[in-house]
């Protein structure tokens, strides 16, 4: 079988447009650092990559999520920490009152207790970035206040949970509570009674600026009760805080395995692929050449 010039010219100047294509496709993902440029060059590996790159961004919003959750429950823990520290101040003042010889002294307790009392409810209205970290849902709005004339402590949240997604799970099944409520931080039971311990302490403060030794020794009792509940939920927190960071680590694991798995899929071997344009740059300068100079030889110039 005898092949013409013409096709030979013809073949030849199909695999020098082949190695032209093939060096910009390998100029593009030395340039890019990827493989595909488009779903057409790969589709089931452009499918996998899209795969990979959607839990990526999943991952980062649950890490997100988690870091949320962290500061949140810091805040709380700190909040919680204060307020303990100021329940054992009440306590200190209640048996320093029980020793008290005169109204100057129980006035100086009075005037101790006025700023624990003030120092609670700025604890108990907390704020992480610019929402209450114990008003429930109702997070925008600042939950405590007192009456100091009668101590009644008013809470404006509510028992709501707040939850942040944690995992790629539906929010039903993957979420995780951040907070405590008011309620849960600041109530505790005595006997049959629901107490807060705000009030407590302020009726502790009447007690002194009265006199009346019985109430001074029943808030005493009242308020070591105080300390263990809040002590029990500062034990809730740290849980939380420690849970989340385990989970943290997981999913931080997890998303490094996938964009190793995403690398291997997408990004290009430079080494490999500089090698690769050297030597298709190589052989079509060559075959530019070749081309070259059969490109006006003929059967007569061939036969001279």
């Amino acid at each position: 079988m005898r092949i013409s010039f013409t096709t030979e010219k013809d073949a030849s100047l199909l695999w020098i447009n082949q190695r032209k294509e093939d060096i910009a496709n390998l100029t593009n993902s030395i340039s890019s650092q990827k493989k595909m440029a488009t779903p057409s060059d790969d589709p089931i590996s452009w499918a996998r990559a899209m795969d990979f790159k959607h839990g990526l961004g999943e991952y980062d919003s649950i890490l997100g999520n988690m870091d949320f959750a962290t500061g949140w429950d810091q805040a709380t823990d700190s909040a919680l920490g204060n307020v303990g520290e100021l329940v054992s101040q009440a306590r200190q003042c209640a048996i320093s009152a029980n020793s008290a010889s005169g109204p100057e002294q129980r006035d100086a307790l009075v005037s101790q207790l006025d700023g624990i009392i003030k120092n609670m409810i700025s604890a108990a209205n907390t704020q992480y970035g610019d929402q209450y970290v114990f008003a429930g849902s109702k997070y925008s709005a600042t939950p405590y206040s007192i009456d100091d004339a009668t101590g009644t402590v008013t809470y404006a949240g509510d028992d709501e949970a707040v939850k942040v997604r944690t995992s790629r799970e539906p929010v039903a099944t993957g979420a995780f509570t951040v907070n405590l409520t008011g309620n849960q931080a600041f109530t505790f039971t005595s006997g049959a009674s629901t107490l807060n311990v705000i009030n407590e302490v302020w009726k502790l403060k009447d007690a002194i600026r009265t006199g009346n030794s019985t109430n001074i020794t029943t808030q005493l009792g009242t308020l070591i009760q105080a300390s263990d509940a809040i002590s029990k939920q500062s034990s809730i927190i740290g849980s939380r805080l420690s849970s989340v960071e385990q989970q943290k680590s997981a999913i931080t694991l997890i998303k490094t395995n996938t964009q190793s798995n995403l690398s291997d899929v997408d990004d290009v071997d430079l080494p490999d692929a500089i090698t690769k344009l050297q030597q298709h740059t190589a052989a079509f300068e060559a075959a530019l050449k070749v081309t070259g100079l059969t490109a006006n030889l003929n059967l007569a110039s061939y036969l001279s």
